[in-house]
């Protein structure tokens, strides 16, 4: 996955949706009526597996409630103005209260996009209460890469990638879930907890069109646990838990816990294990009757296609 933003801002590009903006003759460094021509905007989420929000399966609502904040700067040294764009259909369309007005026929735009809305790319985060859809939908972070937008592009489509790290725990069932007793899966504990907010970073004060900077945990901010959503489990798993979280270094932590009958066995990852954002890491952990804990080890996958690595009880 490629991403390329730093900012809650997604630099977007112009497009006009006025008559005034498509006259004929309008088309060399031609000054516009003040307020005629707002930026139009489409956007859409990236195909890398299974969508979470804008709705679980990929699409938006479009009802008037998912806020996008949109980025519009001259050049890549200045820091974007933000503008907030809602979008108002199931395609992705867009439309604002306040746009950006485009203010010649001859300007470049820098745009770039950030879900869900936000007045600072600083310190996001902070749903640790994962349990509901509506808590785990509102725990997802995408962003766009820079687009350099013209102002002939008159509309333009904005492609949105998931930077949560995706987390899917599976129970198989076999061992002491067997009968499919019930369990409680956290990520980290009240003992062992993790970092909760992360915050969009520049690698520099002009980043190449395209390129990724970063999203990561603020290792100053709020740390806690993270309770997962409990979902429909495939028929070899008594119980499949996922979750989102901020992409941060988990190795050496007690990450995934496990309590059943009262007793916790904890998931260690090696040092210099790292959650990346728009990764999905599966878990299939099996916990026999004496309580020992093991899991396949595969590599990280796609959003839609995890990895899984060895459990050990401690």
């Amino acid at each position: 996955m490629k991403i390329n933003i730093v900012y809650i801002f997604v630099f977007l590009s112009a497009m006009g949706l006025v008559t005034a903006c498509t006259q004929d003759g309008m088309t060399d460094n031609t000054p516009l009526p003040e307020g005629s021509c707002p930026l139009g905007l489409n956007v859409s989420i990236a195909d890398n597996g299974v969508a979470t929000r804008a709705t679980p399966d990929g699409t938006w609502k479009g009802d008037g409630t998912e806020s996008v904040t949109v980025g519009v700067s001259f050049d890549p040294l200045t820091k974007p103005t933000p503008y907030r764009y809602t979008v108002i259909d199931a395609d992705g369309s867009m439309t604002s209260e306040n746009p950006y007005y485009w203010q010649n026929t001859y300007d470049n735009l820098f745009v770039w996009a950030w879900y869900p809305y936000a007045e600072s790319l600083t310190s996001v985060g902070g749903n640790d209460d994962q349990s509901t859809e509506a808590g785990f939908q509102a725990a997802d972070r995408l962003c766009s890469d820079i687009n350099v937008v013209l102002y002939a592009n008159r509309q333009y489509d904005i492609e949105l990638y998931h930077i949560t790290a995706k987390v899917v725990v599976n129970l198989v069932r076999e061992g002491i879930m067997a009968d499919g007793r019930e369990a409680i899966v956290t990520l980290g504990d009240a003992r062992n907890p993790i970092y909760l907010y992360g915050s969009m970073y520049f690698l520099s004060f002009a980043p190449s069109i395209g390129d990724f900077s970063g999203f990561s945990a603020d290792t100053d901010g709020e740390t806690g646990f993270v309770k997962p959503l409990k979902v429909n489990a495939a028929g070899e798993y008594a119980a499949t838990y996922q979750a989102l979280l901020i992409p941060q270094e988990i190795g050496g932590k007690k990450f995934i816990a496990v309590t059943i009958d009262g007793v916790t066995c904890y998931y260690t990852p090696p040092a210099g294990t790292y959650l990346e954002g728009g990764k999905c890491y599966t878990y299939n952990v099996t916990v026999d009757t004496s309580g020992e804990v093991t899991v396949g080890s595969i590599e990280p996958g796609e959003w839609g296609n995890g990895g899984s690595y060895d459990l050990t009880a401690q």
